[in-house]
């Protein structure tokens, strides 16, 4: 990801609204943003997946009623 904010064509540009249509660099940068919140969005996922693993060994019968809940939708 830090290599495609690093990329750069070497040209000169201007920039405006939907300039990612026609500036490769552009897209690209935008490109890396997309998948640098996905990553984040990932990585507070897993931590909310950990946290649940630890109570799901602690209290089994609140996950048990959660997974009816689900069910029930």
């Amino acid at each position: 990801m830090e290599r495609l904010r690093r990329w750069d064509d070497g040209r000169i540009s201007t920039h405006y609204e939907g300039c990612w249509d026609s500036h490769p660099v552009c897209a690209i940068l935008l490109a890396a943003d997309v998948i640098g919140a996905r990553e984040h969005q990932i990585e507070r996922l897993r931590a909310a997946g950990d946290a649940l693993a630890e109570v799901a060994d602690e209290w089994p019968e609140l996950v048990e009623a959660w997974q009816e809940a689900r069910r029930e939708r």
